[in-house]
């Protein structure tokens, strides 16, 4: 029976001795491993608490952020007023028409020359938002019914310049009386128009 508790004592001990070097083996290269994890893991902590705190920041300045987006299409769907999308000739044109009957002049042809786009220069080869269209008009009518007509298109809405006027007198107008006759004049003129491109 002693030899019984001799070796139960010897297998304690050695157990003991097994632990304690199990023990100091984790304390030793254990402990240093999962102290660097979980550094690791306070800083990713701290990283994403950051982050955390500016995507609520960026959440809150969402309703700021949709109001002034929709101000800035308001003020875009503006400005397609002046240069509008599509460049629809036929609706210009009958546009021109109103304006020229109004003024008491008459368009005697409507004629769109060339596309090309804003930039101006064909070797530049930065994207601009625009490109413009050259048309050349004639029309006929008393000179200040045509200075009128030129009023008028000062007054759209659409961008629409004159870029050259060549007048010429035609004949004179009898009809309104020998006290009053009207000289008219036949004009050419160069316009250019806008379209906006995306």
């Amino acid at each position: 029976m002693k030899e019984k508790l001799k070796a139960c004592g010897l297998i304690v001990f050695l157990g003991l001795i097994y632990g304690g070097y199990e023990f100091y083996e984790f304390i030793s290269t254990e402990k240093p491993r999962l102290n660097g994890e979980l550094q690791q893991a306070q800083t990713e902590l701290e990283t994403k608490k950051s982050e955390l705190t500016r995507l609520t920041a960026f959440a809150e300045g969402i309703s700021e952020i949709k109001s002034r987006l929709k101000k800035t299409n308001a003020e875009f769907e503006e400005v397609l007023e002046f240069i509008p999308r599509s460049l629809d000739l036929s609706k210009l044109l009958a546009r021109l028409n109103v304006l020229a009957r109004n003024s008491g002049v008459e368009i005697e042809n409507f004629k769109p020359l060339k596309e090309s786009s804003g930039a101006g220069n064909p070797t530049n080869e930065t994207k601009t938002f625009y490109e413009s269209v050259s048309i050349e008009m004639r029309l006929k009518g008393g000179f200040s019914q045509t200075v009128m007509f030129f009023d008028q298109i000062s007054r759209l809405k659409r961008i629409l310049n004159i870029e050259s006027i060549k007048m010429v007198n035609s004949q004179i107008d009898d009809k309104r009386g020998p006290a009053s006759p009207v000289t008219l004049v036949e004009s050419q003129i160069n316009l250019k128009t806008y379209r906006f491109s995306e």
